[in-house]
C-alpha cells in the first residue's frame, strides 16, 4: 500500500521551515547587534585622571581587532581585550589637563557608542613632560650613561645621536679610540651603528691668576 503527503503535511512542514528560519534570523540579527553596557570612565565624567585607561564592557565576546577607536583631541589608542566580554584603550602619553575628550567607538565602521569624559587640571603638564623624555631617549638613548671619563679620552653627546671624544692620550689613533667606544655603547645595551663619533680636541686649560704673572 502506497503512502501519500497529504497537502496538509506538506503545509505543516513549510510551516516548521519558516519558523526555523525566522528564529534563525532573529537569533542571527541579536548576536550581531554589538553594543557597549557601560564605560569606565561613564560619560560625562569630570575629573578623570591624566593616566586612566578607557575600559569599555560589551554585551558580547568581541575580538578587540574589531574595534576602532576616533578621539578629539587625537590620541594614539592601544586597544585590547582584558577578558572576552571587556576592551580597554589604553594610551601611552598621559591625557592633556583640563581638556573635555569626545571618543567614538566603532564596530564594523558604525559607531556603536560616545563617549565624552573632562580630565582633572593639573599644576605640571604631565604630557610635556613624557613627550621631552621620549625626545630624549630617542636623541640621546645614552644619556645616561655620558659623559663616560677614560684615563685616555672623554666621551660625551655633541647633537643628536653624535658622540664627540675628546682623547687624553696622544698615542690613541682615532681609529683605535672610536672601536673602544663602539664596544662599550654595545655593552651598555645602546646601538652602536646607530650612532655617529666624531674626535674632538682637549679644550685648553681656563687661564688663572698665575698663568696670567709674566
Amino acid at each position: 500500500m502506497k503512502k501519500y503527503i497529504t497537502k496538509k503535511t506538506i503545509l505543516a512542514l513549510g510551516l516548521i521551515t519558516l519558523i526555523s528560519i525566522i528564529i534563525a534570523v532573529i537569533f542571527t540579527s541579536k548576536k550581531a547587534h554589538l553594543t557597549i553596557i557601560s564605560s569606565l570612565p561613564a560619560s560625562k565624567t569630570q575629573n578623570v585622571r591624566l593616566g586612566l585607561p578607557i575600559i569599555l564592557e560589551l554585551n558580547q565576546a568581541v575580538n578587540a581587532s574589531l574595534i576602532k577607536v576616533q578621539s578629539t583631541p587625537e590620541e594614539n589608542w592601544d586597544i585590547s581585550n582584558r577578558d572576552q566580554d571587556t576592551v580597554i584603550l589604553s594610551h601611552k602619553l598621559a591625557f592633556h589637563p583640563n581638556t573635555t575628550y569626545n571618543l567614538e567607538i566603532l564596530s564594523e565602521d558604525k559607531i556603536i557608542y560616545s563617549l565624552e569624559f573632562t580630565t582633572e587640571k593639573s599644576q605640571g603638564d604631565i604630557r610635556l613632560i613624557q613627550t621631552i623624555e621620549e625626545k630624549m631617549k630617542e636623541e640621546y638613548p645614552l644619556s645616561k650613561q655620558t659623559p663616560y671619563i677614560q684615563p685616555n679620552y672623554l666621551v660625551v653627546y655633541s647633537v643628536p645621536m653624535t658622540l664627540e671624544i675628546t682623547l687624553k692620550n696622544p698615542n690613541l689613533t682615532s681609529a683605535e679610540v672610536i672601536a673602544e667606544v663602539k664596544s662599550w655603547v654595545t655593552s651598555v645595551g645602546g646601538d652602536a651603528s646607530a650612532h655617529k663619533y666624531v674626535i674632538g680636541t682637549d679644550p685648553l686649560p681656563s687661564p688663572t691668576i698665575t698663568n696670567l704673572i709674566p
